[in-house]
C-alpha cells in the first residue's frame, strides 16, 4: 500500500449531507481502485485505510481536490 493525504469534499461527512460542501483532510494508504457499475464507470474512485483511525473508506475521482504523496 502507498501513504496518501487527500484533501476531499465528500457528500456525506459523520453521516450527515455535507450542505456546506466543506473539505476534509484525509492520511489514507490506499488499497485499490472501486468502480460504479450503473454509471458504467470501470474506475470511480480509490478504495483507503485512514491510517489515524483504521476507517475503511471510498474516495470518488470527482470529489478529490488534491492527493499528495507521503511517504
Amino acid at each position: 500500500m502507498r501513504n496518501f493525504l487527500i484533501y476531499y469534499r465528500p457528500d456525506v461527512h459523520q453521516g450527515r449531507e455535507n450542505t456546506k460542501g466543506l473539505a476534509f483532510n484525509y492520511n489514507v494508504e490506499v488499497e485499490e481502485q472501486f468502480a460504479n457499475y450503473s454509471e458504467q464507470d470501470k474506475c470511480a474512485g480509490i478504495t483507503a485505510k485512514c491510517t489515524e483511525t483504521g476507517e475503511w473508506k471510498r474516495f470518488r475521482w470527482d470529489r478529490i481536490l488534491s492527493m499528495v504523496a507521503v511517504s
